[in-house]
């Protein structure tokens, strides 16, 4: 049986926007990598967020690739402006 220690995992998901990177990490993106490297279980800790090139190094980490982009800027395209 599992103890209340083992079964704790936990996901951060970063917003949209928020690039998780050393070279272009925005606040939320610095206030993470903090937290996640200064907590004692950070290998039960995984950021999620847009794929980037390099992340944060000893930080478990899943990029994510959006498969809407083309939709978002066809909408985006009908609030503009005429």
């Amino acid at each position: 049986m599992k103890t209340a220690d083992d079964a704790l995992n936990i996901d951060i998901l970063l917003p949209a926007k928020e690039a998780f990177s050393p070279a272009n990490a925005g606040a939320v993106a610095t206030v993470v990598n903090d937290l996640v490297t200064k907590s004692a279980r950070n290998d039960d800790i995984m950021v999620i967020g847009n794929d980037v090139d390099m992340p944060f190094p000893n930080v478990n980490f899943c990029g994510l690739k959006p498969k809407l982009a083309c939709f978002m800027a066809i909408t985006r395209a009908l609030y503009l402006p005429t």
